[in-house]
């Protein structure tokens, strides 16, 4: 992310606090719209800050790639409705679509190439997140069962007992982190790692919790439901931070975390789907050394960023102009 990019961000900022009386935790939040379009849903961030999502149009849903200051349409081969949910750092994108048979399907975006990913003998599959290593994560019949594809090698990913079972994250140590349903139809989180399942449960969560991402550091954002509504948490170091609810917004979802990290996820208000980016106030020592602030009592202001008319096809080795 471009320095001009990040002081605009700074400028029309405000600081994202925490409920949490176990940690606090301070950000400076930036909505974040794709121009002209009915609603905007920024879904997982790298450690370059781009950023991947979904935008609605008249109806239907699709890609997009934001990079410094730029969104980028995804155009998807045979889709009538996708959405881009995952990227790393080598750029690589992932995602879902629908043909126009109604099957869903997950894809592979490479250097402008495409790559359909199914679950052999499957109805359909999902995938949410890539790591630098091109593991995929994903469901297939549904949300029934979860599943690792390491270059088109799948292993299963199925909780003990559970009615069904969604892998959405991963991070570069191969750690997953998903959402299951038990037998009485309560929502847990979970944590994969070398096929050992750990469940994950916001204290204050009444009946989900859903945990969406995880970054190299193992911390891990997503959302819970509450008798309060639905909001966003971070855990990190096995103690859960509540973020804050945007102002006026009837939920707040942190859906990625990349490894300095910046959440990224979606919020709902007055009709309408926004993006948001929040970054951490301030940085630990040995990290970034960088500490961030912005005026405390200053009005939401969403980014309405530059549509990039710029075929996904041309980008790769390309630089994209900054952002001024």
């Amino acid at each position: 992310m471009s320095r001009p990019l990040l002081r605009v961000f700074l400028l029309l900022g405000f600081l994202l606090g925490s409920l949490s009386p176990v940690q606090a935790a301070s950000y400076i939040f930036i909505p974040i719209n794709v121009p002209g379009t009915a609603g905007t849903s920024t879904s997982k961030i790298n450690a370059q800050g781009q950023i991947v999502g979904g935008y609605f149009d008249k109806g239907t849903s699709h890609s997009f790639l934001l990079d410094d200051g730029l969104f980028i349409p995804i155009t998807v081969p045979n889709s009538t409705n996708d959405s881009a949910l995952g990227i790393n750092e080598r750029g690589q994108i992932v995602g879902n679509y629908v043909d126009t048979q109604g099957i869903e399907h997950g894809y592979l975006w490479e250097n402008g190439t495409f790559t359909t990913i199914d679950v052999p003998g499957a109805s359909g599959a999902a995938v949410f997140d890539i790591n630098n290593r091109g593991q995929i994560v994903g469901n297939y019949n549904g949300t029934r069962h979860g599943f690792l594809w390491d270059n088109g090698v799948l292993t299963f990913i199925d909780v003990p007992g559970a009615l069904s079972t969604r892998a959405l994250g991963i991070n570069n140590r191969s750690q997953i982190v998903g959402f299951y349903l038990d037998a009485n139809f309560l929502g847990h989180g979970f944590l994969w790692e070398n096929g050992t399942f750990t469940t994950i449960d916001v204290p204050d969560a009444l009946f989900n919790t859903v945990p969406y991402d995880i970054n190299d550091r193992g911390q891990i954002v997503g959302f819970y439901d509450s008798t309060s509504g639905s909001h966003s948490f971070l855990l990190d170091k096995e103690k859960f931070t509540t973020l804050n609810d945007i102002s006026g917004a009837a939920y707040t979802h942190a859906l990625g975390i990349n490894n300095r990290g910046w959440i990224v996820g979606e919020y709902f208000d007055t009709g309408t789907l926004h993006g948001f980016l929040a970054i951490p106030a301030f940085r630990q020592r040995g990290e970034d050394s960088v500490a961030y602030s912005a005026p405390q009592n200053q009005d939401q202001k969403p980014v309405n960023l530059r549509w990039h008319l710029l075929p996904v096809s041309v980008l790769a080795g390309r630089p994209l102009p900054a952002f001024e």
